[in-house]
């Protein structure tokens, strides 16, 4: 699909010219499928593609245009070089234009940083639980959850965490979640 086609599945014209001045020209069969499911309209997705299949660019596609039109984001991640990695991204690619579009905030167990009154969180998910449970109660409602790496939930380790969270987002009725797994 060309970059132009983006614009009938509800990718903003400011976000194409975004990523047109990255070099990108087209998507992928992957990116494609999600944006004609609906991933810029707020629809609900399970993106499930294998690796070099484009899903960062579906994650950024979700957490920008959430942002941009004024919801609360966060982009939550499995560990805390993937969260500095996108955090950079988002504030390069967003945040430090002259046409600043949005606030990027980051935290992870080693680092906060920002306010996270508008714009987008990059946390990992312990983290991200840590915050909802510290808040002393979960408002969810109007956030768009981008969740990478969803897979994690089958780690021994790190899945009853994992599975708070998810029960947490799901009953406090997130604006949009999409959940990214090259392995699920």
């Amino acid at each position: 699909m060309n970059l132009s086609e983006g614009e009938q599945f509800g990718l903003s014209r400011m976000l194409m010219d975004r990523l047109r001045a990255r070099g990108l020209t087209q998507f992928t069969s992957a990116q494609a499928s999600a944006l004609g499911a609906g991933l810029c309209k707020g629809v609900n997705l399970l993106v499930c593609a294998p690796t070099s299949s484009g899903k960062p660019l579906i994650a950024e596609l979700a957490a920008a245009e959430g942002a941009r039109k004024g919801d609360k984001t966060v982009y939550l991640v499995s560990h805390r070089a993937l969260a500095e990695e996108k955090y950079h991204l988002f504030k390069n690619e967003y945040a430090s234009t002259s046409e600043k579009w949005l606030d990027v905030s980051i935290a992870t167990g080693d680092r906060n940083e920002g306010n996270w009154a508008t714009g987008i969180l990059v946390a990992t998910y312990e983290k991200y639980l840590a915050m909802v449970c510290a808040s002393g109660h979960v408002s969810m409602a109007g956030v768009v959850v981008v969740a990478d790496e969803i897979q994690i939930l089958g780690d021994d380790d790190r899945r009853p965490e994992i599975e708070l969270l998810c029960a947490l987002l799901r009953s406090g009725s997130p604006r949009q979640v999409v959940a990214l797994s090259a392995t699920v």
